[in-house]
């Protein structure tokens, strides 16, 4: 199951956790693993019980870790409205950074010559 850092009460409840947090009930299905120290998730997208039911699922992540790594995709997910927000505004994440560095200086690989169109810098 999860394991939490924090005094908690849970119950088992249909193969999921019972969480009390912030006199708030959230359940976490038993076939996540969330990590709210290290901010990782473990997840498999595919699995019927997210795919038949995923806003159990966001709540829980909403509610014990906003912000998050998720080991089967890779990356870095924000789910709170502030952090969204900020990032959106942010002008160091956009989508284009050529302008400050060159493809070899951030160690990308050369585009290839099949799509000269879409070729930046």
């Amino acid at each position: 199951m999860v394991s939490y850092p924090y005094p908690w009460s849970g119950k088992t409840l249909f193969g999921a956790v019972q969480i009390r947090y912030s006199n708030a009930v959230t359940v976490i299905p038993a076939f996540v693993s969330i990590d709210p120290g290290s901010r990782r998730v473990s997840l498999n997208s595919r699995d019927p019980a997210f795919y038949g039911d995923p806003n159990a699922v966001y709540a829980a992540l909403h509610v014990h870790c906003p912000t998050f790594y998720w080991e089967e995709q890779k990356q870095w997910f924000f789910t709170g409205y502030d952090h969204v927000n900020s990032l959106l505004r942010d002008r160091r994440f956009g989508r284009q950074i050529l302008h400050l560095a060159s493809r070899e200086e951030l160690g990308l690989p050369p585009t290839a010559a099949t799509s000269p169109a879409f070729r930046c810098g």
